[in-house]
């Protein structure tokens, strides 16, 4: 058979962690065991290069796990920690691995839950942040001279702001009079009032000028309304438009930004 990924597991016994491992491997995970030791871990760990490592913290001396994780970042794509079906965490042993390293704890003490969350783990790949706003850009900028919208115009500047920082930030709702126009205000050296008018009057010549079809497939929420969508709405639906053709790449930004 051939694994999309491989993952270690501390040696451990019960029905629940054989139900765990089956869950794994019929989602086309190898699971390769090892030792509840740190020397075990830390070879097994070089030899397979695994996606994700998990342990029963409470296992483990602090100073067991120091060991272990100093050896992660170099074998390890994305390490995991978890005290695997118990409902008490070891805090004072999770302070040296928390901050930088994925954990669950007793939220995940079932063996559905773990293999849907490592399965997850497994796919995740680290987001490049600059070529992500590249693309979303591109998309935009598409999608805006789609709707008529063009760069020799004030109002594609501002409009083309506020997507990105709403992208970027993960805010599907936000005050643009208390946070958006300031941001832009600094940003572009322009007073807030003016670019709220010429936001209001791009999107009003974008909505009488775009036909049904484009206005369908951008700004889907408004497409037959009669009246146009508010400056607020018009970034909010645009934004959503670009979220959805890089959602993985989005959720993982997300993921790894803490939003």
């Amino acid at each position: 058979m051939d694994y999309r990924q491989t993952i270690l597991i501390a040696k451990a016994q019960g029905n629940e962690y054989d139900l765990l491992i089956t869950l794994l491997e019929e989602d086309g995970i190898r699971v390769v065991r090892s030792d509840n030791t740190a020397e075990d871990i830390v070879y097994k760990s070089e030899k397979y290069s695994p996606a994700v490592i998990v342990l029963n913290c409470t296992l483990f001396s602090i100073d067991d796990l120091s060991a272990i994780t100093s050896h992660f970042e170099g074998c390890c794509r994305r390490p995991a920690f978890f005290d695997l079906f118990t409902y008490e965490c070891d805090i004072e042993k999770l302070e040296i691995i928390k901050d930088k390293y994925d954990f669950s704890g007793s939220i995940l003490n079932n063996a559905y839950s773990i293999a849907r969350h490592l399965s997850i783990l497994c796919s995740y790949t680290p987001v490049e942040t600059k070529k992500l706003k590249s693309m979303a850009k591109q998309e935009l900028s598409e999608a805006m001279l789609k709707l008529g919208i063009t760069p020799s115009r004030d109002g594609w500047y501002f409009i083309s702001d506020c997507i990105m920082y709403v992208l970027f930030k993960r805010r599907r709702r936000i005050s643009f009079n208390n946070i958006i126009y300031p941001y832009i205000s600094n940003k572009r050296n322009v007073k807030e009032k003016n670019i709220e008018r010429v936001m209001r009057s791009t999107i009003s010549a974008a909505w009488k000028n775009a036909d049904t079809d484009t206005k369908a497939e951008y700004l889907p929420g408004f497409s037959t309304n009669i009246n146009k969508p508010t400056n607020s709405d018009f970034v909010f639906e645009l934004a959503d438009h670009v979220y959805k053709q890089f959602r993985t790449q989005f959720d993982n930004y997300y993921r790894e930004n803490d939003y």
